[in-house]
């Protein structure tokens, strides 16, 4: 049985997923034809990969933080949503804020359908910035989570269905495509965040099931991985590298002929099978030492800023390049500009998100960000 709720593995490949993120955001930002007109990396699916596994990594952190090793609730309902919501959703309302007053000093306009979606997590219709469509799903994963598992009356097999549903949902939608392209498209929105979301839902199941497993102390889960940060670096690297190489075979609807169902069965099985073997390697990696873990340490725990606002400082630099050639080579542009965003997500984490947090949690002693 694992008492410890600190698994180092994990605060690394959080910094190393938010990092996908925002470098294949980088490259897709600069293909833009007002900016390099073609993407620097071949990196398209590389931030989705990514995103798995930011998912995974909240089921494996939530089942720690809420649940004994017999799966019973260590937390009150209460105690645990009004947790997740200090968390996360004040920190978000920053961002969100801050992401459309810079929309609105760069273009004199706002979009305030998309802003309001993002500031309340609606589950219909697209967010700005949207990359808060994932903490939609992370928001239903939370309340499901809540009401099935912390409850006095248990519904275990509802989260399971919830699990599974993805698979159920794209399964269909590959053999009656007609009949979801003619669902209206609010509601193909909202089935497609509730039911398939790329697998959001079966990612979140995984997870949960690998910190069971690590709670009980698995003998699948002993730390017998050596090398730290770098070689979970590796490892999910292969891993995004490989679904990059195989999506366009898995893929079934390439013209996103069926909204609501984005991806397959096939790829949703893959990537999910492949984010959680990359967070397993994390949950049995052994901790690192020196400068390159306490990089990990760092990124890990700045990871939540890092993703939200990453895109605001990536579209000032490419703006600036528009006026002030840098005179880098795309390559090279990419890359800087990806860890100037890296590092101010870090120092935005610092000066914004922690002192937020304290003043929420009027304690000195932090929960690190667990979602994506």
């Amino acid at each position: 049985m694992r008492h410890s709720q600190t698994v180092e593995g994990i605060q690394y490949l959080r910094g190393i997923a938010a990092a996908f993120v925002v470098i294949t955001h980088s490259s897709a930002i600069m293909a833009h034809p007002e900016y390099f007109g073609a993407a620097p990396l071949p990196l398209q699916n590389t931030g989705v990969f990514g995103v798995a596994v930011f998912f995974v990594i909240s089921g494996f952190i939530i089942s720690i933080v809420s649940l004994a090793p017999d799966g019973s609730a260590k937390l009150s309902i209460s105690t645990f949503l009004s947790r997740r919501f200090r968390r996360i959703i004040p920190f978000m309302w920053v961002c969100v804020i801050g992401y459309n007053i810079f929309t609105l000093l760069g273009t004199g306009m706002v979009e305030w359908g998309p802003a309001i979606r993002a500031f309340f997590l609606w589950p219909i219709g697209e967010p700005k910035p949207n990359v808060v469509w994932t903490l939609r799903h992370e928001m239903i994963f939370y309340g499901l989570f809540a009401l099935c598992l912390l409850s006095a009356r248990r519904l275990p097999w509802l989260l399971a269905a919830w699990f599974v549903a993805p698979l159920v949902v794209s399964t269909l939608a590959v053999g009656f495509p007609a009949a979801f392209a003619g669902l209206p498209p609010a509601l193909q929105d909202l089935i497609n965040v509730l039911l398939v979301g790329r697998g959001a839902n079966l990612q979140f199941g995984c997870g949960l099931a690998l910190g069971m497993m690590w709670m009980r102390g698995h003998k699948w889960m002993q730390h017998v991985l050596p090398g730290g940060a770098v070689t979970l670096l590796v490892i999910a690297a292969a891993g995004a590298a490989l679904y990059e190489v195989l999506t366009p075979i898995m893929m079934f609807n390439p013209n996103n002929m069926v909204p609501v169902a984005q991806t397959g069965p096939v790829e949703i099985l893959f990537i999910t099978a492949m984010a959680s073997l990359v967070v397993w390697c994390g949950a049995v990696a052994t901790a690192g030492s020196g400068v390159i873990a306490r990089i990990g340490r760092v990124l890990g725990d700045a990871s939540f800023s890092i993703y939200l606002i990453h895109s605001v400082p990536i579209l000032v630099l490419l703006e600036l390049s528009n006026r002030v050639p840098f005179g880098l080579p795309p390559v090279l542009f990419c890359v800087a500009i990806s860890l100037v965003a890296i590092v101010a997500g870090v120092v935005l984490h610092y000066l914004v998100e922690l002192p937020l947090l304290r003043i929420l949690t009027q304690r000195r002693s932090l929960e690190p960000a667990r979602g994506a």
